[in-house]
This record gives C-alpha cells, sequence and structure tokens, in this order.
C-alpha cells in the first residue's frame, strides 16, 4: 500500500476575499487517475484557486496566454514542518520560473495530510 502526501494549497488571485466556509464553485480533476483536482470560485475583483494533489514536494498552478510555461504567471506551493508557504513566480522560458518582485497572490492556507 502507498503513502501519499496530500497537499492542499488554496491562494486567491489580486484581493484577499472572505470565503465565510463556502465551499468552491467550480471544480475539475486535471489527471486521468483523478488524484489531481482544481477548484475555484471568482469573487467581484478576485478568484480563489484550491489544489490538491498527490506530492512529496510543492504544487503549482500557470495562467499563461496559451496555455504553455512561456509567459506564465505562476503560483507555486508548498509545506515544510507544517507550515505553508505560496511564492509568485514568472516563467519567460521552459526553465525554473523566476521570483516577482511584485507578490500579487495570497495564501489562505496550506496544509499537507497522509492518506493511504
Amino acid at each position: 500500500m502507498s503513502l501519499w502526501k496530500l497537499l492542499t494549497v488554496a491562494f486567491m488571485v489580486t484581493l484577499v476575499q472572505q470565503i465565510n466556509g463556502q465551499a468552491l464553485s467550480n471544480k475539475d480533476t486535471l489527471d486521468a487517475a483523478g488524484k489531481v483536482s482544481l477548484s475555484w470560485t471568482t469573487g467581484t475583483d478576485s478568484i480563489t484557486f484550491e489544489i490538491q494533489a498527490p506530492t512529496t514536494g510543492y504544487v503549482s498552478l500557470g495562467l499563461s496566454p496559451d496555455g504553455t510555461m512561456l509567459q506564465a504567471d505562476m503560483a507555486v506551493g508548498w509545506v515544510i514542518g507544517g507550515k505553508a508557504f505560496l511564492d509568485d513566480r514568472f516563467s519567460a522560458a521552459y526553465e525554473q520560473p523566476s521570483n516577482k518582485e511584485r507578490q500579487d497572490y495570497t495564501l489562505i492556507s496550506g496544509d499537507r495530510k497522509s492518506v493511504v
């Protein structure tokens, strides 16, 4: 039996909006095995995303004009020692995205859970 680390990172684009415990209104599975999911909801001036994925490292979400890594604005999230982190990055090429001076994403929460 394999042990997966489930990392959930929720973050917001532009402005922080109170969720008040509401479920996110949209959800899609991003892989054939059904283990990676993206949920989101839109507000007046923000979008809230939640990514759930089996990982031992990090999760990321990239937004680009054509759906590729080129010119992608990326949010990268991870958990170390029970503390969640989120970094706003930009990818100008097919390589490790660079840090951005201006951090446009706000971390709401993130955790790591062991599931069997």
